[in-house]
């Protein structure tokens, strides 16, 4: 249990030393989208859901980059809470189903803007899991 503890805190200690070395600058995380790269975001903000009016969490996976664009298709399933989307970004994704019938094309220039708001709330980049 002790190992576990110490893992947990050495893997924070790195996420904050990352972000320490990148001046602090969230939006720097989204400049350079490479495909395999997973956001955690607030999906109400890219498709509709059954509940209008309410916020769904989850992940979304960059497809395709172009020099403008950028492609991303959203987790199958969505969460009510942004700490839901964040731990399942962090985990194994195994159990994530990606829905590639839905491809959603965004302006590369908007992605930073999208993070700097907190519409993209977390990066995990070049994970080309699932």
């Amino acid at each position: 249990m002790k190992k576990l503890a110490f893992l947990a805190l050495l893997l924070t200690s790195l996420s904050l030393l990352a972000a320490c070395a990148r001046g602090g600058d969230k939006a720097a995380e989204t400049n350079d989208p490479k495909v395999g790269d997973l956001y955690a975001a607030v999906l109400s903000e890219f498709a509709e859901f059954q509940q209008p009016g309410e916020k769904a969490y989850g992940l979304l996976k960059v497809i395709k980059v172009e020099p403008d664009t950028v492609t991303v298709v959203t987790d199958s399933s969505a969460w009510d809470d942004e700490m839901s989307a964040k731990r399942e970004l962090r985990g194994d994704l195994k159990e994530v189903v990606w829905d590639m019938d839905d491809e959603i094309v965004v302006a590369r220039s908007e992605l930073a803007e999208m993070h700097r708001k907190e519409i993209i709330f977390a990066v995990r980049h070049g994970d080309s899991a699932n």
